[in-house]
C-alpha cells in the first residue's frame, strides 16, 4: 500500500485497464515486475528491520550467502587481473 492508500497490484482479468484499477483505488503492475532488494540479514550487528517479517507476505524472498574468500578472489581476478 502506498502513502496515498493506493494499492500495487496484477490485474484481476485479461484486458482490465489502468483507468478501471484506479477506479478501485489500485495502480496495475507490468506482469514483468520484479524487485531486487538487497538487505542485511536481522540480529547482531545490524538491528535494521527484519526484512522476510516485513515484505516476505508479499514478495517471494530468496537469501544469497556471501562468497567464501576463495569465490570473491576469483570474482575479483575475473573483473581486475592485476589485484
Amino acid at each position: 500500500t502506498l502513502l496515498d492508500g493506493r494499492t500495487l497490484r496484477r490485474p484481476r482479468h485479461a484486458g482490465e485497464t489502468a483507468e478501471e484499477a484506479a477506479a478501485s483505488g489500485s495502480l496495475l503492475i507490468h506482469p514483468d515486475f520484479r524487485a531486487i532488494v538487497l538487505a542485511n540479514r536481522p540480529g547482531f550487528p545490524f538491528l535494521g528491520n527484519d526484512f522476510f517479517r516485513e515484505c516476505g507476505d508479499a514478495f517471494a524472498c530468496h537469501i544469497v550467502d556471501n562468497p567464501d574468500v576463495a569465490s570473491a578472489l576469483s570474482l575479483i581476478e575475473g573483473v581486475a587481473p592485476s589485484v
